[in-house]
């Protein structure tokens, strides 16, 4: 599709569908020397969904005419002068890097016009290296190079090599083609690269945003510097049933060492078979709890799955109580003997091996759940549909399956800590998941929302206060002292220890 402005033929994709400016339009803007083809995959998944798409090549860019503009403001403008021929009074705009710059100088400079905002892999400002520019200036194709080591690094490997250049990796390649394929770097990259690093309206542009937006960005991203902007957000981790899971893994880890006790199997043995039908069986009341309790409120309000866990840890609770009765069940001590530190001094420090064991299941299953969110597909996935459902399902993530995966896993994790509780104290009853829930919520609080390291630095913390309260003070008002730590925490670091500021739909 070829618009005219200001006297200029404007290229602009559609997505493969003819465009009607009485849909709900979405405006694609592309990133320093890139063109339209960088969103055309992207786009066409829009128009399938019910939207008009504008997939825009910038003056001088792809196939625009026109000279290249030498501001973000000037963008900006012609932005809306665009808009304008095309009777648009209203868009969602989505923008990767430079074009992110324009989109938030257009939101600030038209709020009317902005119903929707998507800033990618974008800052308030962005200065760019005298080298870069001089580079992209004299037509010098290393400045490609610098561009991948820069803001593409870690995006599919290692792109460069120890002498600088391109690796053969399809995703590098593909990006350094797409901005080669532009006119002369001097004519198109230099003056966009110095558009960035002139731009100086940001933050108070940034201030002025009133629509719901949505920021994207790597974790590798070196252009980003999100917490100048004041932006802080926190992840919630999904899951509200994970303390009733937690109870009735004790209860299944109870049944199990009772049954088990009476065979001869070795007890390293028994632990193994204990932990893999404790999960075994959470896994299902997971999974089940998830399709009955949660899937079917997908998409209504928010509070919906917050009311619906907690009638269904009512209803978990009270089967529980009538499958195993009212009174606590308690078991022996499984896992005995003890290390003895300092027996000559008065002051002598006692190491259990079942505090051992803890505190090694602890570790292995901290990192390997640590590696799993981090470095696999199934945790890509996660992150993605903890940030955004529609998009991850566009992008061709299976929400439903992944959300299902997760309950399981938490569930499974949460009969683990089900057989802790009960070898370290042997009495479990109906009742126990409310408490340990809520301290595991604090626990998370104080190390870090979405750090797993830092929620288990915030279960010891936790700990070791109500035991130094317990032993110098009370043993009656540890729970008080516990979750005080969780309001000072929420009023003074709201982040936690190890907790990071996330970008966040808002």
């Amino acid at each position: 599709m070829l618009i005219e402005v200001n006297g200029h033929q404007v290229f602009a994709g559609t997505g493969g569908k003819i465009f009607d400016n009485k849909k709900p339009v979405i405006v694609y803007l592309h990133g320093s020397g890139f063109s339209h083809v960088a969103w055309a995959p992207l786009a066409s998944q829009f128009t399938q969904k019910g939207y008009s798409v504008l997939v825009l090549d910038f003056p001088g860019h792809g196939n625009s005419e026109g000279r290249v503009l030498s501001s973000i403001e000037d963008n900006a403008l012609w932005l809306k002068d665009l808009l304008t021929v095309v009777d648009l009074k209203q868009v969602s705009l989505i923008g990767h890097s430079q074009g992110a710059l324009t989109a938030l100088e257009f939101s600030s400079s038209f709020p009317d016009t902005v119903s929707r905002l998507c800033l990618m892999n974008a800052s308030h400002s962005m200065p760019v290296h005298p080298d870069l520019i001089k580079m992209a200036e004299t037509n010098d194709k290393k400045v490609i190079d610098l561009m991948l080591k820069w803001c593409y690094a870690g995006h599919s490997g290692d792109i460069m090599t120890e002498h600088g250049q391109i690796m053969t990796n399809k995703k590098s390649i593909d990006v350094a083609k797409m901005i080669l394929s532009s006119k002369k770097l001097s004519d198109v990259l230099a003056k966009d690269l110095k558009a960035c690093n002139n731009y100086s309206n940001g933050k108070v542009s940034a201030k002025k945003i009133n629509c719901p937006t949505m920021i994207l960005s790597g974790d590798k991203d070196k252009i980003l510097v999100y917490n100048q902007l004041g932006i802080e957000t926190i992840t919630i981790p999904a899951g509200g049933l994970s303390c009733d899971i937690f109870m009735i893994g004790a209860f299944i880890a109870l049944i199990s060492f009772l049954i088990f006790g009476l065979t001869s199997i070795a007890l390293p043995l028994i632990l193994l078979f204990v932990l893999l039908i404790s999960m075994l069986f959470t896994a299902c009341y997971g999974w089940t709890v998830e399709k009955l309790a949660y899937k079917p409120l997908r998409g209504s309000f928010r509070l919906a799955p917050l009311i619906s866990a907690l009638g269904m840890s009512i209803v978990l609770q009270n089967f529980v109580q009538v499958a195993q009765g009212a009174r606590t069940k308690a078991v022996l001590p499984i896992i005995t003997g003890k290390f003895e530190f300092f027996k000559d001094s008065d002051f002598v420090v006692i190491v259990s091996h079942l505090q051992i064991f803890m505190v090694l299941l602890t570790i292995a299953l901290m990192a390997g759940f640590t590696f799993l969110i981090t470095k696999t597909d199934l945790g890509r996935a996660q992150r993605a549909c903890e940030q955004d459902k529609t998009m991850a399902s566009l992008l061709g993530i299976n929400v439903d399956r992944t959300i299902s995966v997760t309950f399981i896993i938490g569930s499974s994790l949460a009969s683990v800590a089900g057989m802790m509780f009960v070898l370290y104290y042997g009495v479990i009853d109906f009742y126990i998941g409310f408490l340990a829930g809520i301290k595991a919520f604090t626990a998370a609080v104080l190390g870090g929302i979405g750090s797993l390291p830092g929620a288990m630095l915030g279960g010891l913390i936790i700990g070791l206060i109500e035991v130094m309260w317990s032993g110098y003070i009370s043993s009656e008002y540890k729970d008080v002292a516990a979750f005080s730590v969780l309001i000072i925490t929420l009023i003074f670091f709201p982040t936690g220890l190890l907790g990071k500021p996330e970008i966040e739909k808002v």
